[in-house]
């Protein structure tokens, strides 16, 4: 089952029973604050848990007083000039509870053990990069297939993954013998200037 991606006036939103949240993905400054009380009433009707939003800067305050905390923030990811925050807002005690903070600490600490640690690497001479293209589709459909049981998003459909290209996003492979073995993708923001 695959969550819906929606628009409230000029933003953009992910929601859907899968993740048990929605997550506005694209601030409209012609919704706000008007959409604050959009996506409660959508939180509400769907008995969402939580509310996930990436808010710039503007914002920021009037989501605040809504009952959003900061979860995180990227300084300078609006053009190079305007920070974002990742805001929520949660329903249920239950799921503001971190499930396993040691399990996260744990995380935590091997993430940055090997930051420092970080240098160009080389591929085994079988293995090769090479930028997707609307030729590789189906091939990506099956490694997602393979990897993911359920996805929030329609990753094993075709036609998604050449919907996803031709709009904002950009698929990356290793491949072994004109196969894909690994993907990596990014989605493109071009009016802010960020990915």
């Amino acid at each position: 089952m695959n969550d819906a991606i929606e628009t409230i006036g000029s933003s953009i939103l992910h929601h859907g029973k899968y993740n048990d949240r929605i997550y506005l993905l694209k601030l409209s400054r012609h919704d706000f604050p008007g959409i604050l009380d959009e996506l409660d009433e959508l939180a509400s009707k769907e008995k969402y848990s939580k509310i996930i939003a990436k808010v710039p800067s503007y914002a920021k305050d009037g989501f605040t007083e809504k009952g959003y905390s900061v979860e995180a923030s990227i300084p300078g990811f609006y053009n190079a000039s305007e920070d974002v925050y990742f805001m929520g807002k949660y329903f249920t005690g239950s799921r503001r509870q971190i499930c396993d903070p040691e399990k996260i600490r744990e995380i935590l600490n091997a993430a940055a053990a090997k930051s420092d640690d970080i240098g160009a690497s080389e591929l085994p001479t079988r293995f090769y990069y090479k930028k997707c293209d609307t030729s590789d589709i189906h091939q990506i459909a099956e490694v997602y297939r393979t990897v993911f049981e359920t996805y929030p998003f329609p990753i094993h459909d075709p036609e998604y993954i050449r919907k996803t290209m031709d709009e904002n996003f950009i698929y990356f492979s290793i491949r072994e013998n004109n196969k894909i073995v690994a993907l990596a993708s990014t989605e493109m923001d071009v009016v802010s200037q960020n990915v």
